[in-house]
């Protein structure tokens, strides 16, 4: 063990005796940070359905951006509304995957991807059919 070797009087950083304190403490302030680190951020809650719900606000941003790249004609109102809604459920349906790869699988979550694919199939096939 490196640390038997090194004398007990032989300071390198902030009156430590081992030579690895200048990897894991480099810098003085370190002693004085909080230690939990939790005071500054949003309480989390431990419960998976939960974790997933806050990832969908982030869906709707997705949306809004799939529907701005693939959608180029705003004129006639009622495609417009139907892409849009589509473009919101594919980014909520996005962001719902990710929450459930990420903070794992809950039943009642694959119960909402069902039920927005079956809103969204529908308005999907009216604007395929307006369209074309």
């Amino acid at each position: 063990d490196h640390r038997s070797r090194v004398p007990k009087n032989v300071s390198f950083w902030m009156g430590t005796s081992y030579p690895c304190d200048r990897v894991t403490r480099p810098y003085r302030w370190h002693h004085h940070r909080r230690q939990s680190g939790t005071h500054h951020q949003k309480a989390r809650s431990e419960d998976t359905f939960e974790a997933i719900e806050r990832r969908i606000w982030w869906g709707l941003l997705i949306g809004l951006g799939l529907l701005l790249i693939f959608n180029q004609q705003w004129s006639p109102w009622l495609p417009t509304l139907l892409i849009t809604a589509v473009a919101l459920l594919v980014g909520l349906l996005v962001a719902r995957f990710m929450g459930i790869v990420l903070d794992g699988s809950v039943p009642k979550q694959w119960l909402l991807v069902l039920v927005e694919v079956a809103i969204a199939a529908p308005l999907l096939w009216w604007y395929l059919r307006i369209r074309l």
